[in-house]
């Protein structure tokens, strides 16, 4: 097939050239392809559910996991907590604390930690996990930042408008039973 003019070699037919072309490009995708799907499994690694919060005041959320499905609607608040329940290339599908669900974009999240007071009522928000002194009253809807939480608390440290207090778990969308925040 080849034959050697000088220091060069040439092809006596241009279907193998062809080929060899075709295996060439055919070897590069399955080695993009894997290092492709080594990247994607590094973000898939991260277990699920696990909580996120919504990173700006109005984010449009989708009936499917792309900018080609319609909006479902808009939320229309910063730091709302979301359970991410499953994963489909940058797209998470987000369930809210009315256990409605609907697909976000990863980059409108934040890793941030946030619970929203979902009792009627109010919330009591204790000085200590150990005291029933209460510093303030939580109403319903608050957005509230977890700041620390153990598992073997039925309390967690959090903050709302400059007042820190511990508020019972059961009081709170935003964390998974057995869930640490730190």
């Amino acid at each position: 097939m080849l034959r050697k003019v000088s220091n060069f070699y040439i092809l006596n037919n241009v279907s193998s050239f062809i080929k060899g072309a075709c295996i060439f490009l055919f070897i590069l995708l399955i080695n993009a392809s894997s290092a492709f799907a080594i990247i994607n499994s590094d973000i898939n690694k991260k277990p699920l559910p696990r909580f996120a919060s919504v990173k700006f005041e109005e984010v449009n959320v989708r009936f499917g996991p792309g900018k080609n499905y319609p909006i479902k609607y808009l939320l229309k608040r910063k730091n709302m907590p979301v359970k991410i329940v499953k994963e489909f290339d940058n797209w998470y599908l987000i369930e809210m604390v009315d256990a409605s669900d609907a697909w976000i974009h990863k980059s409108q999240l934040s890793g941030n930690r946030y619970g929203f007071v979902n009792i009627g009522g109010y919330a009591k928000l204790y000085e200590s996990r150990e005291d029933e002194t209460i510093v303030a009253k939580v109403g319903n809807g608050n957005v509230i930042k977890i700041d620390k939480c153990s598992i073997d608390s039925a309390f967690c440290e959090i903050s709302i408008k400059g007042v820190s207090g511990y508020l019972k778990k059961q009081d709170f969308f935003g964390l998974l039973d057995g869930e640490k925040v730190n």
